[in-house]
C-alpha cells in the first residue's frame, strides 16, 4: 500500500461541533445522528478504497485484512503525534472522568487523521453488527446525561444495555494498538465478540420478557 499523507477528516456540520454533543439538545441529538448515517456509507466505502481492500470475503477476514492495513497506518503521522508532554486525553467518543487517558511525553496519541481513520472502521463494524443482527437497530442515547453515550446514536437489539456505540469500541481499538495493548486483529476481534455473544440466545442477549 502506497504511504497515505493525507486521510478524509470526519468533521461534525459546523454548529453541532462546535456546541459539542454534551450540549446538545434531543433535536440536534437526532440531527446528528441522521447526518452520520447519511455519511455512513460513503464514508465506509472510501476507507474500503484508500486502503485497497474490498469486500468479499467474511466480516472477520475483511476487517482483520483491514487492521492489518490500518494499524501499521496509526502508528505513525499525519495519523498520530508524539507528545512533548504529558496530557490528559478524554476519548472522543466517551467523556466521564473514566474515560481521560494519562498519556506521558513521548507516546503517541491520536492525531485527527487517525480519529477520523478509527471512526471510519467503527461505521464499517457498524455495517456488519447491521447486517448479522437484522433486528437492531439506531437509537440515541438522551438520558442520562452521565451515559458515557449521552446524545449519541447505538445500535440496540444485541446487547442487554443499552446499545453498542461501535465508534466508541474502534476508537478503543485504536488507542490500544498505539500502545501496544491490542493487535492488528482488534477489529476482527471486536466483531467476533459481538457477533458470536449478542443477539437472541447470546451472552449479552436481552433477558426475556416476563408475562
Amino acid at each position: 500500500m502506497k504511504f497515505m499523507r493525507k486521510y478524509p477528516l470526519f468533521l461534525l456540520p459546523e454548529h453541532l461541533g462546535l456546541k459539542g454533543r454534551w450540549n446538545w439538545d434531543a433535536k440536534e441529538a437526532g440531527e446528528y445522528r441522521e447526518w452520520l448515517l447519511g455519511v455512513m456509507d460513503g464514508r465506509v466505502d472510501q476507507l474500503v478504497r484508500l486502503l485497497g481492500e474490498p469486500r468479499g470475503d467474511s466480516p472477520s477476514d475483511h476487517l482483520m485484512r483491514l487492521g492489518a492495513k490500518a494499524a501499521p497506518l496509526l502508528k505513525r503521522e499525519p495519523f498520530s503525534k508524539i507528545l512533548d508532554r504529558p496530557v490528559m486525553v478524554t476519548l472522543r467518543a466517551g467523556g466521564e472522568d473514566r474515560e481521560v487517558v494519562h498519556k506521558a511525553a513521548g507516546e503517541r496519541e491520536l492525531a485527527e487523521a487517525g480519529w477520523s481513520l478509527a471512526v471510519d472502521m467503527g461505521l464499517l463494524l457498524a455495517q456488519y453488527f447491521l447486517q448479522a443482527f437484522p433486528d437492531a437497530s439506531w437509537r440515541t442515547v438522551l438520558k442520562p446525561k452521565n451515559d458515557y453515550n449521552y446524545n449519541l446514536p447505538v445500535l440496540g437489539g444485541i446487547v442487554s444495555y443499552k446499545g453498542l456505540e461501535p465508534i466508541r469500541l474502534s476508537e478503543v481499538v485504536a488507542r490500544g494498538i498505539l500502545d501496544d495493548t491490542k493487535g492488528e486483529d482488534g477489529w476482527k476481534l471486536v466483531y467476533e465478540l459481538y457477533h458470536e455473544e449478542g443477539g437472541p440466545g447470546g451472552r449479552f442477549a436481552l433477558p426475556p420478557k416476563s408475562g
